[in-house]
């Protein structure tokens, strides 16, 4: 993930670098969670759409497998998050 331009279209790493950058940790959160349309893995595309549809980030959670390193940080990062309100 620290290279930049893997993938393509919006969700592609040069993007979420640019969200990065300016300061728009939202976007960059989005772009990596959020469903795209090209995902071939039928469980991260499930994962995705749960996300997306539920907001529930232990559900998220959960459905990613575990090779799925910053998608699974985030949601650890808003779990941890939620227990602390």
């Amino acid at each position: 993930l620290q290279r930049f331009g893997r993938g393509g279209g919006e969700s592609s790493t040069d993007s979420v670098g640019r969200a990065l950058l300016a300061g728009n940790f939202e976007l960059a959160c989005s772009l990596i969670l959020d469903p795209r349309p090209d995902e071939s893995n039928e469980q991260i595309a499930t994962a995705r759409q749960i996300w997306k549809s539920t907001q529930n980030a232990k559900l998220a959670f959960d459905a990613f497998p575990h090779r799925c390193h910053a998608e699974r940080a985030i949601l650890g990062h808003f779990i941890k998050q939620e227990s602390c309100t």
